[in-house]
């Protein structure tokens, strides 16, 4: 297989290789001749080194090119099929797959206590205010906003959610599209790696994270017995279920 890598993190130059090795085909999988790929943002930021991704590797993630030969099990594709390539599979029966367009499939993200949905959420707030350090130099920002907006690409989410029978949908985009203009106006010029959430009349800006306690060990390492003298009462008597995640942020609203 041919492939541009970059053997070292932190160096813009990739090789060109003709004999990369391809992943190991079988049942469910599916043989693609790329015909074309592009490296996005979060390719650049793992070449130089915001992401953590160690070299060698093969960036891009995003790409077009024909099916070459298919599995056991793959009754949907056929060799000589034209494909564009997912980072994240479509489930196949969610409202934007039955219409057709898989490419809008949001299945992995609906539920929002699913390991899936709090990895790639985690991931977007990571890479944006990563690429908010990297980018700030040259003028440009990067801000996370978290939206609860009912849209064709959410209509699933927000089924069980009824409209009003007057008034704004507190699920309408209109609530989002002032906060989106705002940071892309000259006015936000300083607003810079920060996570908002918006819902309804509502915007709350999150803080970051912060050190809530620092030990040092006595000695150039930590044992178990040290560990647990400052750490175990360190815990003892918090609330049950209280962890890293702020949970109280779903519950944010107006008033």
């Amino acid at each position: 297989m041919r492939a541009a890598v970059p053997h070292e993190t932190g160096r813009e130059k990739l090789e060109v290789l003709d004999d990369v090795e391809a992943v190991r085909f079988g049942p469910g999988k599916v043989r693609i001749r790329v015909r074309a790929t592009g490296l996005c943002h979060s390719d650049l930021s793992a070449m130089n080194g915001v992401l953590p991704q160690p070299a060698p590797f093969v960036p891009g993630h995003e790409g077009a090119g024909e099916v070459v030969d298919v599995g056991d099990g793959v009754g949907h594709l056929k060799p000589g099929d034209r494909v564009l390539l997912c980072w994240l599979p479509a489930c196949g029966n969610c409202p934007a797959c039955r219409r057709g367009q898989t490419r809008l499939c949001l299945a992995g993200f609906m539920n929002a206590g699913t390991p899936d949905y709090a990895a790639a959420k985690g991931g977007i707030v990571g890479l944006t205010t990563s690429t908010a350090l990297a980018l700030a130099k040259y003028g440009v920002t990067a801000n996370v906003i978290c939206p609860r907006a009912r849209t064709r690409m959410t209509e699933g989410v927000f089924a069980g959610f009824g409209r009003p029978e007057e008034g704004l949908d507190p699920l309408a985009p209109e609530h989002v599209a002032p906060l989106v203009g705002y940071l892309a106006s000259p006015a936000a010029a300083g607003v810079n790696g920060r996570l908002f959430v918006v819902h309804g009349g509502m915007v709350a800006v999150l803080d970051r994270p912060r050190v809530q306690v620092k030990y040092d060990s006595e000695r150039e390492t930590f044992t178990y017995d040290e560990l647990d003298a400052l750490l175990t009462p360190h815990f003892a008597g918090r609330p049950e279920g209280e962890t890293f995640a702020a949970a109280e942020v779903l519950s944010l609203k107006r008033g």
